[in-house]
């Protein structure tokens, strides 16, 4: 074969518009590295349930969470890869994206069952809401804003933990993620059988005045903004049928806060698929909500993920005053204009997620 006859065979071809789906697969493919005598450790079983719980996690999240078992992010690596070896932990593949997009882990159908097992030994039953497998997605690969939706609601959530683990005025009782779906409370007949109101997480902590109950949305602006008014339309109908009243006070009593009052906030986090403009897409939802804005104002509490980010790197995730209240817009609320709007966000003062016991009763 001569030169020439070479080259021609060799000379890339600009791809048709029927080969362009090809370009959105996952970019780069984890090899696992299996050890050939992983070490079964106490706190497996741990790491297992709080991933689970959260779906998915990176590394550094898992480390910070179970720091006292994984003191270094290189000891973190290796017990990961024993979990892998064991086939607990699976690596979810992600659409679009490169090598430095670090590995997010889940756990799998083994994974799920030494869970159970753990909870056997105990004496409590349990069991999954739902099997994570790879199935087709190990070839398609999950969609990049899928993983990093639920990435930053594990990393929210984490921020809450470690906040409230250090605060002595505030307790942390409880977090869910995934059982959130098949709740009765959450249906809403209103709107049609399968209408159903689905938080991404809910929290609940105690404050010493009372009972607090969170529920969270993350929003990265891919929700168009019908979408979006469904979904306020939801929590419009779930609160003014008495639906969200019983079920704080259900969430309540199972929590043995029988004479104390409770209360509902909605934590709303927003950020713009364009670059620096989340107070635009904190505005677009805040229009969206005009509907039902009276039913909504009193409970309803919003930031953006620039500003938890910042709150983050200084410690904070609950306590910063980065968060604002729809109570506190609607009093200052003018037009309903974009461009007044962001003035009037950008404008009010910002406060705390959760008050501590003297604040909460003097607030």
């Amino acid at each position: 074969m001569n030169v020439s006859a070479w080259t021609r065979r060799k000379r890339r071809r600009p791809l048709t518009p029927w080969e362009l789906p090809s370009l959105v697969t996952p970019v780069h493919r984890y090899r696992c590295r299996r050890l050939e005598n992983p070490k079964e450790r106490p706190h497996f079983a741990a790491i297992l349930a709080w991933v689970y719980r959260n779906r998915f996690a990176v590394a550094s999240q898992i480390q910070r969470r179970f720091a006292k078992y994984l003191k270094s992010g290189r000891t973190a690596r290796r017990q990961l890869q024993e979990l892998e070896s064991l086939g607990w932990l699976g690596v979810a593949p992600a659409r679009a994206v490169g090598p430095l997009f670090p590995k997010v882990y889940y756990v799998t159908r083994s994974g799920v069952q030494r869970i159970k097992e753990a909870f056997k030994l105990q004496g409590k039953t349990w069991e999954p809401t739902r099997v994570d497998r790879k199935g087709w997605h190990s070839k398609a690969g999950y969609s990049a804003e899928h993983v990093i939706h639920e990435l930053l609601l594990t990393e929210f959530l984490l921020g809450i933990w470690k906040e409230f683990a250090v605060r002595t005025d505030v307790k942390l009782l409880q977090v869910e993620r995934r059982s959130l779906g098949r709740q009765s409370a959450f249906a809403l007949p209103e709107l049609g059988k399968s209408a159903r109101l689905r938080p991404d997480a809910m929290f609940t902590v105690e404050n010493g005045h009372g009972f607090i109950a969170f529920l969270v949305e993350l929003d990265l602006g891919t929700m168009s903004r019908k979408q979006v008014a469904w979904k306020l339309r939801r929590y419009a109908v779930w609160m003014t049928h008495g639906r969200a009243a019983r079920w704080v006070k259900s969430v309540a009593r199972g929590r043995r806060f029988k004479e104390r009052a409770g209360e509902l906030r909605i934590v709303w986090i927003v950020k713009s698929r364009v670059d620096g403009d989340d107070t635009g897409r904190l505005a677009e939802i805040v229009r969206a909500a005009r509907p039902w804005f009276d039913e909504l104002h009193e409970h309803v509490w919003c930031a953006t993920v620039g500003e938890l980010a910042t709150a983050s790197s200084c410690g904070s995730s609950g306590g910063a005053g980065i968060w604002i209240r729809w109570s506190d817009l609607r009093a200052r609320l003018r037009s309903w204009r974009s461009s007044e709007l962001i003035c009037t966000l950008e404008a009010l003062g910002k406060g705390t997620l959760v008050p501590g016991a003297r604040a909460a009763a003097t607030g």
